[in-house]
C-alpha cells in the first residue's frame, strides 16, 4: 500500500509498499517505532525519527529530516538510490547487500553500521562523520566508495573500499586543533619520484588525506592489506608516506603487522602529517634478528585487532621462546612460551595472576628466542595499555 496523511505518529510497526510525504505533511517515528518500506520513500515535508525507518527502495529527501536518535536502514538487496539532501542522520545502517548510491552529502552524528551493502558515492558526494560518530563493521561486502570526512581529534576510522574490496585507513590518535580530515582511496598508484628508506611501494592503491579546516598535527596510521600483488608475504611491510602523489616516499616503519597478505593490516611506527599514504617494503623491517613488539594496545577498543598485543617476527623458532610482561612494580602479569600464541593472539590485557583486567599504564616486556639461522634475540622495552 501507499501511505497518505497529514500528520502521522508511529509508535509501533508500520509496513507499507512506499511512502510519500507532501510539503505540508509530517511524520513522527517515536522511540520503539518502526516504518518498514518495501519500496520507495519521498519526503517533501518533515520527518522526525526517534525510532527506525527501514527502506528497500530509493530514498529521496527534499524536505526536512530531523535526525533525533533514530536509525535509518538501507535494506534493499538491489541497487538503491540514497539522496538525503545534505542533511544529518543519527545512525545509518547498510543491510542485505546491493549497492547504495549516495547522490548527495550525508552527515552521520552517531554510527555508520556497515554489515552488508556498499555505499558508492556519485557526483562528488561525501560521507561526513561528526566528532562523536563511529563506524562499525566494514568488510569486503560493506564499505564506502568515495570520500569520508571526519571531525576532531583522537581515534578516527575511515571505512573505505573500491570495487569489491575493503581498504580501510585508521588514524589512531589525531592531534591538532579541531581538524576536519577527508580521506579517499585511489587506484592504481602512480610511480614515485624517489624512495627514502624503502625498496618499493604498492602500485595498487594509495590513500589521499586532505585537511579541509582546522590544524592537523599528525597521527600514527593503520592501513588495510588487501590484494597486494607487489608483495610475496608480510615480511618487511611498512607504512609509506609522501607529501603528494608521485613525489618522494619515506618509510614510517611498522609497529604492528597482523593477518595475511589478502586480509591484514600494518600500523606505522611513527606519526605523520603527510598527505599520501601507501604500503611499502623496507629491508630494515625484514632483517633476521628483529622482532616487532607494538608499543600500545587497548583491550576495550571497538576494533578486534586493537584488543590484544601480539608480536611480529620472521623465521623465529618456537624452541626456547619466552615472552613476559611486567607491571610498573615488576610483577609478572603475562607470560607465554608459545610462539604461536605470541604471534596470533598475544596478551589480551588480563593479569594472569589475578585473572582481572590489568590497569591502564606503562608496562615493560622481556622477549628471548632463537632464529632459524641460530642467531639469538633478547629484547626489552615498554608498552602502554589504554583503557
Amino acid at each position: 500500500m501507499v501511505v497518505f496523511f497529514w500528520t502521522l505518529f508511529v509508535g509501533a510497526k508500520l509496513e507499507a509498499q512506499s511512502l510519500f510525504i507532501g510539503s505540508e505533511q509530517t511524520v513522527w517515528v517515536e522511540e520503539g517505532g518502526l516504518i518498514s518500506l518495501n519500496g520507495d520513500a519521498e519526503n517533501y515535508g518533515q520527518i522526525t525519527n526517534q525510532g527506525e525507518i527501514s527502506i528497500s527502495g530509493d530514498w529521496q529527501n527534499q524536505g526536512q529530516y530531523v535526525a533525533g536518535t533514530g536509525l535509518l536502514t538501507l535494506a534493499g538487496s538491489e541497487t538503491q538510490n540514497f539522496a538525503h539532501g545534505d542533511q544529518e542522520v543519527y545512525q545509518l545502517a547498510l543491510m542485505n547487500g546491493g549497492d547504495k548510491i549516495l547522490l548527495d552529502d550525508v552527515s552521520i552524528s552517531s554510527l555508520l553500521k556497515l554489515t552488508n551493502g556498499i555505499l558508492r558515492a556519485e557526483n562528488n558526494a561525501t560521507v561526513y562523520l561528526e566528532a562523536e560518530a563511529q563506524s562499525n563493521g566494514g568488510n569486503n561486502s560493506s564499505f564506502v566508495e568515495g570520500k569520508v570526512v571526519s571531525t576532531g581529534t583522537g581515534y578516527k576510522q575511515f571505512p573505505l573500499g573500491s570495487g569489491e574490496l575493503y581498504h580501510p585507513l585508521t588514524l589512531l590518535d589525531v592531534q591538532g586543533n579541531n581538524p576536519l580530515i577527508g580521506v579517499e582511496v585511489s587506484e592504481p598508484h602512480p610511480a614515485p619520484a624517489s624512495l627514502s628508506g624503502l625498496e618499493s611501494i604498492s602500485t595498487s592503491r594509495y590513500w589521499q588525506l586532505d585537511v579541509l579546516s582546522g590544524t592537523y598535527e599528525g597521527s600514527v596510521v593503520r592501513i588495510g592489506i588487501t590484494d597486494e600483488p607487489d608483495f610475496s608475504d608480510l615480511t618487511g611491510l611498512v607504512v609509506a608516506a609522501a607529501p603528494a602523489v608521485a613525489t618522494t616516499y619515506e618509510s614510517l616503519g611498522a609497529s604492528e603487522i597482523v593477518g595475511k597478505l589478502d586480509d591484514g593490516s600494518v600500523t606505522s611506527a611513527e606519526p605523520t602529517t603527510l598527505s599520501v599514504i601507501s604500503l611499502g617494503l623496507s629491508s630494515e623491517f625484514s632483517e633476521r634478528g628483529k622482532v616487532l613488539v607494538p608499543n600500545a594496545f587497548a583491550p576495550d577498543s571497538p576494533l578486534e585487532e586493537d584488543r590484544s598485543l601480539s608480536i611480529f617476527a620472521v623465521n623465529l623458532l618456537p624452541e626456547s621462546f619466552v615472552f613476559r610482561i611486567f607491571n610498573r612494580w615488576g610483577k609478572l602479569v603475562y607470560e607465554t612460551t608459545s610462539l604461536g600464541e605470541a604471534l596470533q593472539t598475544g596478551w589480551n590485557g588480563i593479569n594472569q595472576e589475578t585473572n582481572q583486567p590489568a590497569q591502564f599504564g606503562v608496562y615493560s616486556y622481556y622477549l628471548s628466542g632463537k632464529f632459524s639461522n641460530d642467531e639469538t634475540v633478547i629484547q626489552k622495552g615498554t608498552l602502554t595499555l589504554f583503557r
